[in-house]
Protein backbone atom coordinates (compact mmCIF):
# COMPACT_ATOMS: atom_id res chain seq x y z
CA UNK A 1 0.00 0.00 0.00
CA UNK A 2 1.20 3.69 -0.73
CA UNK A 3 1.62 6.04 1.95
CA UNK A 4 -1.64 8.42 0.31
CA UNK A 5 -3.96 4.94 1.15
CA UNK A 6 -2.37 4.83 4.17
CA UNK A 7 -3.51 8.31 5.22
CA UNK A 8 -6.87 8.08 3.50
CA UNK A 9 -7.54 4.58 6.07
CA UNK A 10 -6.36 6.72 9.07
CA UNK A 11 -8.36 9.29 8.28
CA UNK A 12 -11.72 7.51 7.23
CA UNK A 13 -11.65 4.90 10.11
CA UNK A 14 -15.92 5.04 10.73
CA UNK A 15 -16.01 4.43 6.54
CA UNK A 16 -13.36 1.43 7.39
CA UNK A 17 -15.65 0.13 10.14
CA UNK A 18 -18.67 0.35 8.25
CA UNK A 19 -17.34 -1.62 5.23
CA UNK A 20 -15.32 -4.50 7.85
CA UNK A 21 -19.23 -4.75 9.54
CA UNK A 22 -21.18 -5.31 5.73
CA UNK A 23 -18.82 -7.78 4.71
CA UNK A 24 -18.89 -8.97 7.99
CA UNK A 25 -22.55 -9.31 8.13
CA UNK A 26 -22.58 -10.62 3.96
CA UNK A 27 -20.26 -13.67 4.85
CA UNK A 28 -22.26 -14.47 7.64
CA UNK A 29 -25.97 -14.39 5.87
CA UNK A 30 -24.36 -16.39 3.28
CA UNK A 31 -23.33 -18.83 5.76
CA UNK A 32 -26.80 -19.01 7.43
CA UNK A 33 -28.33 -19.27 3.86
CA UNK A 34 -25.93 -22.08 2.14
CA UNK A 35 -24.58 -23.78 5.45
CA UNK A 36 -26.88 -23.93 7.91
CA UNK A 37 -30.22 -23.91 5.42
CA UNK A 38 -31.88 -20.75 7.18
CA UNK A 39 -34.45 -19.30 4.90
CA UNK A 40 -33.09 -16.07 3.44
CA UNK A 41 -35.78 -13.64 5.05
CA UNK A 42 -35.38 -14.96 8.05
CA UNK A 43 -31.19 -15.03 8.45
CA UNK A 44 -31.69 -11.46 6.64
CA UNK A 45 -34.00 -10.18 9.59
CA UNK A 46 -31.76 -12.04 12.35
CA UNK A 47 -28.77 -9.69 11.64
CA UNK A 48 -30.58 -6.80 11.03
CA UNK A 49 -31.85 -7.22 14.40
CA UNK A 50 -28.48 -8.16 15.67
CA UNK A 51 -27.37 -5.02 14.40
CA UNK A 52 -30.08 -2.76 15.78
CA UNK A 53 -29.82 -4.28 19.20
CA UNK A 54 -26.34 -3.80 19.20
CA UNK A 55 -26.83 -0.01 17.91
CA UNK A 56 -29.35 0.57 21.38
CA UNK A 57 -26.52 -1.37 23.53
CA UNK A 58 -23.12 0.01 22.25
CA UNK A 59 -22.94 2.51 25.40
CA UNK A 60 -23.65 -0.62 27.80
CA UNK A 61 -20.75 -1.59 30.26
CA UNK A 62 -19.08 -4.88 29.11
CA UNK A 63 -20.50 -7.29 31.50
CA UNK A 64 -24.17 -6.31 30.37
CA UNK A 65 -22.74 -7.40 26.52
CA UNK A 66 -21.31 -10.58 28.18
CA UNK A 67 -24.98 -11.10 29.90
CA UNK A 68 -26.37 -10.36 26.36
CA UNK A 69 -24.41 -13.41 24.40
CA UNK A 70 -24.57 -15.79 27.23
CA UNK A 71 -28.21 -15.27 27.01
CA UNK A 72 -28.34 -15.92 23.44
CA UNK A 73 -26.28 -19.04 23.61
CA UNK A 74 -28.67 -20.68 26.46
CA UNK A 75 -31.60 -19.79 24.04
CA UNK A 76 -30.04 -21.39 20.84
CA UNK A 77 -28.87 -24.04 22.72
CA UNK A 78 -32.42 -24.99 24.37
CA UNK A 79 -34.34 -24.31 20.93
CA UNK A 80 -31.47 -26.79 19.36
CA UNK A 81 -30.47 -23.57 16.36
CA UNK A 82 -27.19 -23.31 18.34
CA UNK A 83 -24.93 -22.75 14.76
CA UNK A 84 -27.75 -19.77 14.26
CA UNK A 85 -27.53 -18.22 17.28
CA UNK A 86 -23.37 -18.57 17.17
CA UNK A 87 -23.61 -16.69 14.22
CA UNK A 88 -26.23 -14.02 15.54
CA UNK A 89 -23.78 -13.51 18.43
CA UNK A 90 -20.67 -13.05 15.55
CA UNK A 91 -22.96 -9.99 14.41
CA UNK A 92 -23.49 -8.76 17.13
CA UNK A 93 -20.23 -8.35 18.06
CA UNK A 94 -19.21 -6.98 14.64
CA UNK A 95 -21.40 -4.34 14.97
CA UNK A 96 -20.68 -3.61 18.45
CA UNK A 97 -16.85 -3.28 17.71
CA UNK A 98 -17.60 -0.85 14.16
CA UNK A 99 -19.66 0.92 16.84
CA UNK A 100 -17.02 1.27 19.09
CA UNK A 101 -13.91 2.13 16.25
CA UNK A 102 -16.67 5.11 15.73
CA UNK A 103 -16.83 6.26 18.87
CA UNK A 104 -12.84 6.42 19.12
CA UNK A 105 -12.59 8.03 15.75
CA UNK A 106 -15.35 11.05 16.87
CA UNK A 107 -13.35 11.05 19.92
CA UNK A 108 -10.06 11.93 17.57
CA UNK A 109 -12.05 14.12 16.25
CA UNK A 110 -13.29 16.20 18.88
CA UNK A 111 -9.84 16.39 20.28
CA UNK A 112 -8.28 17.43 16.75
CA UNK A 113 -10.59 20.43 16.67
CA UNK A 114 -10.35 21.90 20.13
CA UNK A 115 -6.52 21.77 19.17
Amino acid sequence: MNKGMVEKIKENKVAVALAAFCVAALAIILIGIFAVKVPVVAMCVLVILEAGIAVMMHKAELWIHGVMVLVQIIVGIIAGRTVVIILCVLVYAAATAALWMSDIADKEEKVSNES
